[in-house]
């Protein structure tokens, strides 16, 4: 499942791919067929199909849905451009190339992460290269050929060394680079606007950047955790016991997790939900649009939004809240 600008679309068991919310410029006309990814952009969506070509519909006054052929094997859609992984290990862009966006390396790569306006590779080097709008030097990746993964945010970027040790490059404003932990060695990372989080091989969590709503306000200092999710302003994390904990702003009451085991946590704008072990969704937080209300059912993925939530329940996916139903009207999209 990809969630664009106010739409979202979803691959069925049999390959089919569904997509509700807006439909500005064609977005959610989904055509038919099989296909093994999909990823939902700004006013644009594209999908790979079973023979690894890859399609797109929707907006495409800068040819971001005019894709190129041959085959792929990951696509990411991103603001007003498209990056895909060919099978080859090359990456291929396409549509606006205002920053060069559109105008990837040569080589082979392993991974890519698109941010605000640049994209980040990693090549098969272990190299990192990143393009696109280089504001603040965004775009400038570290030397070394020692990088396990890599996150490209909204004016900065962060990687992971083989060594555990985590590097972040760009914009400084906020305190986006300032205080990268340097102990214990990290496993992943999540580079947002302005801010960032990580967990260790311990199980522990850091996180580091803009303070503003308090979203680093009380980030556990304790224990083992094996999940983390950051909303807005405010974050959760799964303790190795089931038990929940929260931090930041807790203006809605975003902080104020339910008791019991859980084995999923999704943070959104201003609301958080959770699966318990029974399979039961638990919402807490902002719920003037009814993203806090599941139904009573027993679900195995849960994705809060910035006013909407989706879960998944054997096999079918269900979403509630959103404006006016804007980004999805309460809905069930049954597998087949």
């Amino acid at each position: 499942m990809s969630a664009g600008d106010r739409h979202t679309c979803a691959i069925r068991e049999d390959g089919a791919i569904e997509c509700w919310g807006r439909n500005d410029d064609g977005r959610a006309d989904a055509p038919a067929g099989s296909f093994t990814a999909v990823s939902a952009g700004d006013r644009h969506t594209c999908a790979i199909r079973e023979s690894g070509a890859i399609v797109c519909w929707g907006e495409n006054d800068r040819a971001q849905a005019t894709p190129p052929s041959g085959s792929f094997s990951a696509v990411s859609a991103g603001y007003g451009y498209t990056c895909g992984l060919r099978e080859t290990g090359v990456i291929d862009c396409w549509g606006n190339n205002y920053d060069g966006e559109s105008r990837p390396p040569a080589g082979r790569f392993t991974a890519l992460s698109a941010g605000y306006e640049h994209t980040c590779g990693l090549r098969e080097s272990g190299t990192i290269v990143c393009w696109g709008d280089d504001y603040a030097g965004k775009a400038d990746a570290p030397a070394g050929s020692d990088f396990i993964a890599v996150s490209a945010g909204k004016e900065h970027s962060c990687a992971i060394r083989e060594s555990g040790a985590i590097v972040c490059w760009g914009d400084n404003s906020y305190g986006r680079l300032d205080g990268i932990p340097t102990r214990g060695r990290f496993t992943a990372v999540s580079a947002g606007s302005y801010h960032t989080c990580a967990i260790r091989d311990d199980g522990t969590i850091g996180c580091w950047g803009d303070n503003s709503g308090g979203r680093l306000d009380g980030i556990p200092t304790g224990g083992r955790f094996t999940a983390l999710s950051a909303g807005e302003d405010h974050g959760c994390a799964i303790h190795e016991s089931g038990a929940i904990e929260c931090w930041g702003d807790d203006y809605w009451g975003a902080q104020v997790a339910p008791a019991g085991s859980f084995t999923a946590v999704s943070a959104g704008e201003g609301h958080t939900c959770a699966i318990r072990e029974s399979g039961a969704i638990e919402c807490w937080g902002w719920n003037g649009l009814g993203q806090g209300n599941p139904k009573r059912a027993f679900y195995s993925a849960v994705s809060a939004g910035e006013e909407h939530t989706c879960g998944l329940r054997d096999g079918a996916i269900e979403c509630w809240g959103g404006y006016k139903g804007a980004d999805t009207s309460p809905i069930i999209i049954a597998s087949r």
